[in-house]
């Protein structure tokens, strides 16, 4: 008989050097990098039970082929010694418990790995014994949460879908090969717990003992034949998922089913699910005292819609010309460069009002009524789409960012209107006091604009 004592003597030299060991590091927790040693189980959490066999794995694998090597090649010894005939293949037993860190953590491993280590032309048949974590009352809720982590990797492997990938050294050759991967983990599964509706099992002991009582079965002249019929009727059952795609390859003791409720679990999780969308959602942090300053700081500015004493983004977006300046820039620039020709070429004083009025001529077309206010007008309609759209992009990353939410555009949406009105009381008060005058002094607005590009001399010098 073999026996492998996985133990890790010091687990903090290696995990202070982690790096060094990457088919460990790209799945060990950081949470247990403080872990000094392995010498007597995993405590209950199943990734050290890994992180134990991963580094035991050399010597685990030795032992298995070894015990391997023991049990095959007698079959002309068993027929002629004790006239028994044996079966063709192999069959591997693996026992452990779901609710601890040990099994659980190194079950997937192992079975994989089994498959490697017999190939499929020694027709091996491996059955796994799973107790769950009804014969552990007592031992707090961590032994529900390990069982129910290992049955739904256990779950998840089975389905014809997946692949199981794991590395156990620096050596290729130490990694699941994809077509061992690509199976499910064992041929047969049970789960077997300590009860039912008859009895209950008040001892570990008594459950294992039901345990090596079903692998003796498999053995007995007078009942395995037939528990190995019933079990191949029933793997033709479980050879496609159920009418969900799930796996059906799990099995218990005697006439006993397994009920799972699904559709409950299914709208509790939905429920849990949702509740804590809303809360994400609704952002607990909160607005801004001072939304008003960043709607004019912040978010107009970014949009192009600002307007304050000194800046005018709406306005200049309104009179934009041709070659996208504001009309107010495009004249200042113009001015800028008669300045400019104006000192280049020396005109003496005396003749700076001709020179100014034969510049003025020839800018002045570009400001006919029709094309100045054509163009405010086009450009009006162009900008009505597409602030509009522009805005409610904004309002949709609002909503979407967990760092403001609907709490946040909700105020953002009500305190822009007062901005808005705002703009347009001031534009009213503006027009009453400023513009209307000025459109009476004049005929038409061509020549209001004719006036705003006399220029006198002084300016230039």
């Amino acid at each position: 008989m073999k026996q492998v004592w996985a133990k890790v003597d010091d687990a903090k030299a290696i995990l202070n050097k982690l790096s060094s060991y990457p088919f460990l590091e790209e799945w060990f927790p950081d949470q247990l990098k403080g872990t000094d040693s392995i010498l007597a189980g995993a405590g209950q959490i199943r990734s050290l039970g890994r992180f134990a066999f991963s580094l035991n794995y050399q010597t685990i694998k030795e032992k298995f082929l070894k015990a391997k090597e023991r049990v095959i090649g007698h079959e002309k010894l068993m027929l002629d010694k004790w006239q028994v005939q044996l079966d063709k293949g192999m069959n591997i037993f693996v026992a452990c418990s779901l609710s601890g860190g040990t099994g659980s953590g190194m079950m997937m491993g192992l079975a994989y790995n089994i498959r490697d280590w017999v190939p499929p032309s020694e027709l091996p048949q491996s059955s796994a014994y799973m107790v769950l974590p009804g014969a552990f009352s007592g031992l707090g809720d961590k032994v529900i949460a390990n069982a129910y982590s290992a049955l739904m990797e256990l779950n998840h492997y089975s389905r014809s879908d997946t692949c199981f990938e794991s590395q156990y050294s620096g050596n290729q050759s130490d990694r699941i090969s994809p077509q061992s991967g690509q199976d499910v983990p064992f041929n047969f599964c049970y789960l077997v717990g300590n009860s039912n509706d008859k009895v209950t099992f008040s001892s570990l002991g008594s459950v294992l003992e039901m345990v090596a009582q079903n692998v003796f079965l498999d053995f007995s002249s007078g009942f395995s034949q037939y528990k190995k019929l019933v079990r191949d009727n029933v793997r033709k059952q479980w050879a496609s998922p159920d009418e969900m795609g799930y796996p059906q390859n799990f099995m218990s003791f005697g006439l006993s089913s397994i009920q799972f409720p699904i559709d409950r679990v299914l709208n509790a999780c939905s429920s849990r699910l949702a509740g804590q969308l809303v809360t994400w959602w609704s952002n607990p942090t909160p607005t801004p005292s001072a939304m008003k300053d960043v709607i004019r700081t912040e978010i107009l500015p970014s949009l192009f819609l600002a307007e304050s004493e000194h800046d005018h983004q709406l306005l200049d977006s309104i009179s934009m010309s041709d070659n996208m300046l504001s009309l107010s820039k495009e004249v200042a620039e113009w001015i800028a460069e008669v300045r400019k020709r104006r000192n280049d070429l020396n005109i003496p004083f005396e003749n700076l009002q001709r020179f100014i009025s034969n510049e003025q001529a020839k800018y002045a077309p570009r400001f006919s009524d029709r094309d100045y206010f054509q163009r405010m007008s086009d450009n009006l309609n162009r900008l009505i789409p597409q602030k509009r759209q522009e805005l409610r992009q904004t309002v949709y990353k609002m909503v979407e960012d967990r760092f403001r939410g609907p709490k946040f555009t909700r105020q953002f949406l009500e305190t822009l209107l007062e901005v808005f009105s705002e703009y347009r009381s001031r534009f009213d008060q503006d027009r009453q006091k400023n513009w209307l005058p000025k459109e009476k002094q004049h005929k038409t607005p061509c020549k209001f604009c004719s006036s705003r590009l006399t220029i006198a001399p002084s300016s230039f010098c």
